[in-house]
This record gives structure tokens, C-alpha cells and sequence, in this order.
């Protein structure tokens, strides 16, 4: 049996929250990287500080005590991400010579230590806020909404780029080369400040800053990075680019975020991770989502620009989607009945030639 590891010294109280921030940092690192310890989470101790990032997006937390002062790189690890481990009792933490220790509830883990690893100094790529040419605030409501629909967009695991508009009205349009095309999801509720600038983003990493809970995203031009931010935490991801925008058409499926009834606190929710296939589906394959289709699969008065009713006690959404199914009925059904008028005519010119042949036979005889 191998040897239990040794106890910190002594253990320090940080708030109950460490263990959901915990886990929305190992959720930003990058456990196959070998480069920079860019798997690990960094524990800042003096500062009180948690530092994540994969390279491809960061994520700063503040506010926490350790009960040491040096930086620790934690290896990674899922367990935070566990729906049975309590997040509203009292958190202990310490660290030993090779482990970093928490205590939550009657649970007690030794996360190891990479003391080899570099890591880098994150807050140098952060923008400052102040800074920002135009904030958006996102509402509650909206956020919720974006949150069932983002990742239902036309699009798959290769085509994770929407363009995010917040020239006018704040909108997240998408479009595949075999969708004529884009649907459009607008956050009615959600205001923005500022100069408006379109860009295109990664899905993943807007859907993550509404699941982590943040309500203001600011924004530095097409080519600057995006920051979702509050009291203590910060949250960056780089756009993909001012080319390849979808430009506001009349021509789209244009969806609208139910309207707020009153204050919507955002929540935290579990990140799904990129393999999930909530990820990698096309908006055509998943429920409770309205598909971009062949024209041909639609019927005329479709191909304009529609405002779905939100009224009654079917969401717009699926009022849409029973309608796509409806009409992919009929098209099935038709294709169908072409085939079996094409079967038949193919058989009554056989017959009309089994005939001929007859006759002939008979002149002959």
C-alpha cells in the first residue's frame, strides 16, 4: 500500500467559491500541452491570485486567501467539475512539499505539484478596460438564451466561427457553405455602449464567459482582444478576424431572445468541453433550434427575413423547428412520390413493349 502523502502544516480558510473558480480554471488549461505548463493551474499566493490558459484564451481570478506567498503550478485535474462535491461549504486549503491540499466538506485532496514547469505572465496580454471603444452588457435573459442556442448555429467542431455584430442591435450570425442561408440569434434584452464594430469569434469561449456568469464584455476594435470581466475575475479571448463577417441581411433566419420579465441574476454553469458534442453537431441535427435549409426545402414566404411570434406556451424555437420538420415530411414524402410515378411509368412502357412484341408474334404466326 503506498505510503498516505504528507499534511501540510497548517491549513488556511478561503472562500466556499475557490472550488467552482478552481474548476472553471483546469477547464481553461490545455492538459496535452507540454509547452509552458500551459496543463497546470497557477495558485499565486501573495497576491491571491489563480492563473489559466491554454494559449488560446485566459482566465485570471482574485479574491482568495492561501496562507503562502509563492507561486505553485497544480496539475490538472477534473474533480472540481463533480456535481456531488459541496460548493457552499467552508474551503481549507494548504500546500506541502509536493502537494497543494483542500479540504471541502468530509473531502480531502492532494492536487501534485509541477515544479519544473514555466508558466507564463498572463495579465501582460489583458487589456485595460478603460480602454475599451465599445462594452457590452448582457442580459440575463440573454444570456440563458445564448447559452441553449449558441452552439446550435449552423457550424461543427471545424466551424467554429460565428460573427458577432454589435453595430446595431447586439446579434451572433452563422452560415456553412451547404446553409443558403444564415441564421441570425439576436440578445434583444442585452445593451451595448460605445463605437459599433462586427467581428468573428469563437462560439466556444462567448459561450463560456456567459456560462461563467459574466455580464459585461468589452471589446477593442475587430483586431483587439475580447474581455469579460467583474469584480474580481478576467476573462480574454483573441477574435479570429474582421474577414469572413457576416453582414445584416434581410435574407436570414433571424431568431430573438424572449423578452426579460425582470432581473436575471446570470448563474455559473458547467462548462461543456470542446469534445462535447453539443460542440460538433450542426443546428440541423440537435433539437429546440431553427436550421438554415435547402431552398428548395422551404417554402416561399421562408426565404425573407421572419420575426418568430413569442407568444403562447410553445417557444419560438420550437414552433420553428416543428415547422422545419413538417416541411422535411413533405419533401420526403414527395421525393417518394416522384419515385413511385417514375417506377410506374417505367413499368407501363415495359408493358407497352411486352404488347408490341406480342403482336408481332402474332403476325408472324
Amino acid at each position: 500500500m503506498a505510503p498516505s502523502p504528507a499534511a501540510p502544516s497548517a491549513l488556511t480558510e478561503t472562500p466556499p467559491a475557490f472550488v467552482a473558480a478552481l474548476d472553471h480554471a483546469f477547464e481553461t488549461t490545455d492538459p496535452e500541452s507540454s509547452r509552458c505548463a500551459l496543463g497546470c493551474v497557477q495558485l499565486r499566493g501573495k497576491m491571491g491570485e489563480i492563473a489559466a490558459t491554454d494559449g488560446r484564451h485566459l482566465l485570471l481570478q482574485s479574491g482568495y486567501t492561501f496562507g503562502f506567498e509563492d507561486e505553485l503550478l497544480v496539475q490538472n485535474t477534473k474533480v472540481f467539475g463533480c456535481k456531488e462535491l459541496p460548493q457552499d461549504q467552508p474551503v481549507q486549503v494548504g500546500r506541502s512539499e509536493q502537494h497543494f491540499v483542500i479540504r471541502v466538506g468530509p473531502w480531502t485532496f492532494y492536487l501534485g505539484l509541477n515544479k519544473e514547469g514555466r508558466f507564463p505572465r498572463i495579465e501582460h496580454v489583458i487589456p485595460a478596460y478603460r480602454s475599451a471603444q465599445t462594452t457590452l452588457e448582457l442580459n440575463g435573459a440573454d444570456a440563458e438564451f445564448l447559452l441553449a442556442n449558441l452552439n446550435r448555429l449552423p457550424g461543427c467542431a471545424e466551424e467554429q466561427g460565428v460573427t458577432f455584430d454589435l453595430g446595431g442591435r447586439t446579434c451572433i450570425r452563422a452560415q456553412t457553405c451547404d446553409t443558403p442561408m444564415p441564421t441570425e440569434m439576436v440578445l434583444t434584452n442585452s445593451s451595448k455602449t460605445g463605437e459599433g464594430v462586427i467581428l468573428r469569434i469563437d462560439r466556444r469561449y462567448l459561450g463560456r464567459a456567459a456560462a461563467m456568469g459574466f455580464s459585461q464584455i468589452c471589446l477593442f476594435g475587430a483586431a483587439g482582444a475580447l474581455l469579460a470581466r467583474d469584480g474580481n475575475r478576467q476573462y480574454v479571448w483573441m477574435p479570429l478576424g474582421g474577414d469572413g463577417a457576416i453582414a445584416a441581411s434581410d435574407d436570414c433566419l433571424r431568431i430573438e431572445s424572449p423578452p426579460a420579465t425582470g432581473p436575471t441574476a446570470l448563474r455559473s454553469h458547467p462548462v461543456p468541453r470542446t469534445t462535447d458534442t453539443m460542440s460538433t453537431k450542426k443546428i440541423a441535427d440537435t433539437p429546440a433550434v431553427v436550421a438554415a435549409t435547402d431552398p428548395a426545402k422551404l417554402a416561399a414566404p421562408v426565404r425573407r427575413r421572419r420575426r418568430v411570434g413569442r407568444s403562447g406556451n410553445t417557444s419560438a424555437l420550437e414552433q420553428a423547428l416543428a415547422l422545419r420538420d413538417q416541411l422535411r415530411t413533405v419533401l420526403t414524402n414527395t421525393k417518394e412520390l416522384i419515385q413511385a410515378l417514375k417506377a410506374e411509368k417505367r413499368g407501363q412502357k415495359s408493358l407497352k413493349l411486352a404488347l408490341d412484341s406480342l403482336k408481332q408474334l402474332q403476325a408472324v404466326a
